[in-house]
């Protein structure tokens, strides 16, 4: 509700979330009134630090970075991750529509959610993790990160100002590869025990993606996310 398209509705949902983070374990020593958007940074961190042993919780801060829906325990009822190369495809077609459909929240950042449930996916207890998600996860974002490295290795894959990465599509898919291998790759993420080699895999396709991705000149935020990523 602190993400909806009604300003008034945000209103009020920054209003009930302000009594409940006041005096609580993230502002343990005053009340707050907070404004939409720095309360649903506040509760999210709230939510992170009071349910660190939450297996639903972990389970839907990756589905909030890779905007979408994983692999349940009820087999069947949900397909696993899309590849990234199948999305970036789909991005990538020239649209034929003649009048574009509005997206259904305009107000929501997808690139400030996936920033969000990112810090909040690192600060989870080992026992929220379950393996199979992990490792979904790992593949997806692996994957992905070929995907990128191959592309940058070609002369399709320039880049530069206004190139195939200012789409907003693009790029935010991008930011969700870069940040979820920015949390499993780190050496603080809580449930390494599940991606045996895959730490190091991803941090080597980290760096050759930087590389290649300097040479296609490709969008300096991702850069910079990768470096950053490296450098945990």
């Amino acid at each position: 509700m602190l993400n909806d398209d009604d300003e008034d509705l945000r209103d009020i949902s920054a209003t009930t979330a302000s009594w409940i983070l006041s005096y609580s374990s993230v502002s343990p020593d005053k009340a707050v009134a907070l404004s939409p958007m720095p309360a649903s940074d506040l509760l999210a961190e709230f939510i992170a630090s009071n349910y660190t042993a939450s297996s639903c919780l972990s389970r839907d801060a990756i589905r909030r970075i890779t905007g979408q829906r994983i692999k349940t325990y009820a087999s069947g009822s949900c397909k696993k991750l899309v590849p990234v190369s199948d999305l970036l495809s789909e991005y990538r077609k020239e649209s034929t529509v003649l009048f574009v459909e509005e997206k259904q929240n305009l107000f929501i950042d997808d690139v400030r959610e996936v920033d969000i449930w990112a810090r909040a996916l690192s600060k989870l207890e080992s026992s929220a993790y379950e393996g199979a998600w992990v490792r979904e996860l790992s593949q997806w974002v692996s994957d992905g990160l070929s995907c990128f490295i191959e592309l940058t290795n070609t002369a399709a894959g320039r880049d530069a100002l206004l190139g195939w990465t200012s789409k907003p599509e693009t790029y935010t898919l991008g930011v969700r590869v870069i940040s979820a291998a920015a949390v499993l790759a780190s050496k603080d993420f809580p449930a390494e025990r599940y991606l045996a080699d895959d730490k190091t895999t991803l941090k080597h396709k980290l760096c050759s993606l930087l590389e290649s991705g300097r040479a296609a000149s490709l969008h300096e935020q991702w850069l910079s996310r990768i470096e950053s990523a490296i450098a945990l």
